[in-house]
């Protein structure tokens, strides 16, 4: 960013820049500290046995998108979820595609040399520089000035500092890097060979069109015919006649096999593992000034409303607007900003950023549910007599689980005896919750 400061102030270049090629480059700055520092790395995918780097496909996609918000904005719109999840495949794919473009490049020894490389930056008097080049020299009516190029490279190149010269050295990379890849592009192309035969069975496919006539006679027309029709009688002895030919007959599909289940659950050194990166990653989820990005990038659960309201609340798969009761008196201690865990919930280890608070009623309950009314045999005295007994019984034996397991007709609740943990004020049915 320094280095392109620089070129404007020597050389009095407009200030939009337009060069695609050199995004990456311009706006690297912008996204350093947005992703977790010192955290060990997860391999999402790997490309002949060398894995993606998610951050670079990461740092890829922010430009992609800020790009298209860009071209969004001039055309009055906003990117929608389909445009994000392209330009989050796009980013993806241009990562994996400069790691096989790589291999490509390496094994056919395709190169540019210095001499070629001076010719793309500088061009030759008569060709022009390559358009990279030509993208960040322009002047204030937005055309390539020839005179900013050259006041750059013999006035301000030869006076940058070590810093600044590395940042020029990584424009020449992306011009080599392209220059390398139209190679291949080009060879490739000029390697394709049609014959003459193939071209002329391809347009004849394509252009032939042959004139016919037919006529339609449907079958079902005569079928309603009356002398056509076939009674149960006649079925059931053609049957009879042709039950055991053997166009009918009919293998039998069972099949007797053996199979073993392993089940694959996380060991305790997983959960070591996987403790000691969620310990590394507390700080930077402290210290993040982009709490939903941060989320997105780093957890399984890639799911951040920040309107959502999280509760006390026990497991259950895809939902993650609970926490475990075991880690509720260390939200309500940790100041807003602070980070809590790593704990477990359900199979996951998890840790959690307290950004805000409110007053919210949480009951935790057990209870026996006796059915009256429709569908069920009792009256409501009758209900209302045995829930009496039951609550005498409990009270001198003190014996409520044991009294949920007999009478209980909540079917939701009687496996854990009658107990439903933490909800909140709205959850249950009017009568359950003003109780």
């Amino acid at each position: 960013m320094a280095l392109i400061g620089k070129i404007r102030a020597k050389s009095g270049l407009a200030v939009g820049l337009v060069g695609g090629a050199l995004v990456l480059f311009i706006l690297a700055d912008a996204f350093k500290g947005m992703f977790t520092p010192d955290v060990e790395p997860v391999v999402h995918a790997t490309v002949y046995g060398e894995p993606v780097d998610m951050q670079k496909v990461q740092e890829t996609e922010q430009v992609f998108r800020m790009n298209a918000q860009r071209a969004a904005a001039q055309e009055n719109r906003e990117l929608s979820k389909e445009d994000l999840s392209r330009i989050k495949e796009q980013a993806f794919q241009e990562e994996v595609r400069k790691i096989i473009m790589g291999k490509q490049l390496e094994a056919l020894g395709i190169q540019v040399n210095g001499e070629e490389l001076n010719f793309l930056v500088k061009g030759d008097g008569v060709l022009p520089p390559c358009q990279d080049i030509q993208n960040i020299f322009r002047d204030s009516m937005g055309q390539f000035n020839i005179q900013l190029l050259n006041n750059f490279l013999t006035s301000t190149l030869p006076n940058l500092t070590p810093e600044q010269r590395a940042e020029w050295q990584k424009v020449e990379t992306n011009i080599r890097d392209n220059r390398m890849t139209q190679k291949y592009v080009n060879l490739v192309a000029k390697s394709t060979y049609v014959t003459k035969l193939e071209a002329k069975r391809r347009y004849v496919d394509q252009n032939q069109y042959k004139q016919i006539q037919f006529v339609v006679k449907k079958y079902t027309n005569d079928m309603q015919n009356a002398e056509y029709d076939i009674t149960e009688d006649e079925l059931k002895a053609y049957y009879e006649e042709h039950k055991n030919d053997k166009k009918y007959e009919v293998k039998a599909m069972a099949r007797r096999f053996k199979y073993a289940m392993i089940p694959f659950n996380p060991s305790e050194s997983d959960y070591a593992r996987y403790e000691r990166r969620l310990n590394k990653m507390k700080a930077a989820f402290a210290n993040t000034q982009n709490d939903s990005m941060f989320v997105v990038n780093n957890s399984d659960a890639k799911k951040y409303d920040p309107n959502t309201i999280y509760s006390i609340g026990t497991y259950t798969p895809n939902n993650y607007t609970t926490y475990p009761v075991e880690v509720a008196d260390s939200l309500d201690n940790v100041a807003i900003g602070g980070v809590v865990g790593p704990y477990k919930f359900g199979p996951s280890l998890c840790i959690a950023k307290k950004v805000g608070e409110r007053d919210q009623k949480l009951a935790h309950v057990r209870h026996i549910l006796v059915k009256t009314g429709q569908g069920s045999p009792r009256s409501e005295e009758d209900a209302k007599a045995l829930a009496d007994s039951i609550i005498r019984v409990i009270k001198a034996n003190d014996n409520f689980v044991e009294m949920v397991t007999k009478f209980s007709e909540d079917q939701g609740s009687v496996y854990n005896g009658g107990e439903y943990k933490w909800f909140p004020e709205g959850q249950m049915v009017p009568e359950f919750n003003d109780a």
